[in-house]
């Protein structure tokens, strides 16, 4: 993949994020986006980072006290870890609708 591609898509998927915590209440959970970092902030001091590895074209995922290596796959359309086969998006949904809970519905959403 070349630098530009893995730009445009690493970017689509972390506008993604941000879209979708802009819609959420702060105080219930908050996202700060600096650079090529994404932190996921929780009001009990949990944090989920999500952040480019441009040498590797890599997206890389930490939180719940796991880490993920998503490169991607032009056949599924979408960043897969190949250690566990995990799809970005659908992680990282899980992970911050576990911690939410059932009162917060939570889905991130990538347009096309």
């Amino acid at each position: 993949m070349e630098r530009n591609e893995f730009n445009l898509r690493a970017s689509q998927i972390f506008s993604a994020c941000v879209d979708t915590f802009d819609e959420i209440d702060p105080d219930v959970v908050e996202a700060e986006f600096n650079g090529d970092i994404l932190k996921i902030l929780f009001p009990d001091g949990v944090q989920f980072i999500l952040n480019t590895q441009s040498a590797a074209h890599q997206i890389w995922l930490a939180g719940q006290s796991r880490g993920w290596h998503f490169d991607y796959d032009p056949a599924r359309d979408g960043w897969y870890c190949k250690k566990s086969g995990d799809e970005l998006v659908a992680t990282l949904s899980e992970m911050v609708a576990q911690k939410l809970g059932p009162n917060y519905p939570f889905t991130i959403t990538v347009a096309g």
